[in-house]
């Protein structure tokens, strides 16, 4: 006979196991419910992937196009003296940044980072040195350059 009975304890290890159990239960059907949402979105990810790609395949040809004719030099070439005089004294990424920006007008940090080709860390370090020669609006999310 059970030693909890005997010294007037009540057995409650059953009724523990059927706890555990239902919430393993619960948890199991939760966890299968999760997998068919995660399914659910690769398929919608692959599916995007498809229609994208060639849109994709596009753009890089356009712009590989427009690198092999020079027209992305000719561009960076067209600054005024005085932006030409910044682009000169800050020189690296903050240069690049500046002609980016004298292309394209207003950019967000992201489309910089795309544009200049560098890492998210180079991205804050030059719009900090940026904004410390007192060159960049920023409005909404997007930098552009001060008029001077």
């Amino acid at each position: 006979m059970n030693n909890l009975l005997l010294e007037g304890q009540v057995d409650t290890r059953d009724e523990t196991i059927r706890e555990l159990r239902e919430r393993l239960r619960k948890s199991e059907e939760d966890l299968f419910r999760q997998a068919q949402r995660t399914a659910s979105v690769e398929q919608g990810v692959t599916a995007l992937r498809q229609v994208c790609l060639p849109l994709y395949r596009a753009l890089q040809q356009m712009y590989g196009a427009s690198e092999l004719m020079g027209l992305a030099e000719e561009a960076q070439s067209l600054p005024s003296p005085k932006w030409e005089a910044w682009q000169k004294r800050l020189g690296g990424k903050a240069a690049e940044f500046i002609g980016q920006l004298l292309i394209h007008g207003a950019m967000s940090g992201q489309q910089l980072k795309v544009a200049t080709k560098c890492g998210q860390q180079t991205v804050y370090d030059t719009i900090r040195k940026l904004n410390q020669a007192q060159l960049l609006n920023k409005n909404g999310g997007k930098y552009s350059l001060k008029d001077i």
